[in-house]
């Protein structure tokens, strides 16, 4: 049996915009290095393992796209639409989402290590088995939230988590909650870390501290 190899096919931003207009929707494993598609509207468009690297997508809508295995690191995805896409193994490091609407989102075993996400929307999105970005209060606080079983207590933390300033103060954290709810954090947070993934030594030491 013969392998096939995937070719990426080198477009210019404008040419996929016309293509796009035209009615077509399939751009897998299209070269977009750098392209610029501010404000471009993609609904659906399949983008399977595109590369978006360094591409320019502030307010794009991209709403039900289709970016699994893309390569999206260090774009800028400021405001955009991404509700409901598969960005599921998707390469988001380093990526600018501040205000993003990622509303259910498949970010499955995405990478989203030094990612920005402030004021991102992550409600219902698919966040299991991810690359966390660990200084990320925003990714924190929801899926603390998700974890809190409509306990109160917890779900306090979980808030107060996501209003802190984005650079996340885990001496603070650690400081000023409550035992209880810090061994609940903590052992929660543990599941979420990801081979070299960079998470804080005191988080995955911290079953031997406590």
């Amino acid at each position: 049996m013969t392998e096939t190899v995937q070719k990426q096919q080198s477009w210019s931003a404008q040419e996929l915009l016309v293509a796009y207009k035209q009615g077509e929707r399939k751009f897998r494993d299209a070269d977009l290095t750098g392209a610029n598609l501010t404000r471009a509207y993609l609904s659906r468009a399949d983008l399977t393992r595109a590369n978006l690297s360094r591409a320019y997508l502030s307010r794009a809508y991209l709403s039900r796209a289709y970016l699994s295995r893309a390569n999206l690191s260090d774009a800028d995805l400021s405001g955009a639409n991404l509700s409901g896409a598969n960005l599921s193994d998707a390469d988001l490091s380093g990526a600018v989402m501040r205000n993003a609407d990622l509303s259910g989102a498949d970010l499955r075993d995405a990478d989203l290590s030094g990612a920005d996400l402030r004021d991102a929307d992550l409600s219902g999105a698919d966040l299991r088995d991810m690359r966390m970005n660990w200084g990320s209060h925003t990714l924190i606080g929801e899926r603390l939230y998700r974890a809190a079983e409509d306990r109160l207590d917890r779900i306090m933390v979980a808030g107060a988590v996501h209003i802190t300033d984005n650079d996340w103060c885990w001496d603070r954290f650690l400081d000023h909650t409550p035992k209880d709810l810090l061994d609940w954090a903590l052992t929660t947070m543990q599941t979420w870390i990801v081979e070299g993934d960079g998470a804080p030594v005191v988080l995955c030491n911290w079953q031997q501290e406590k």
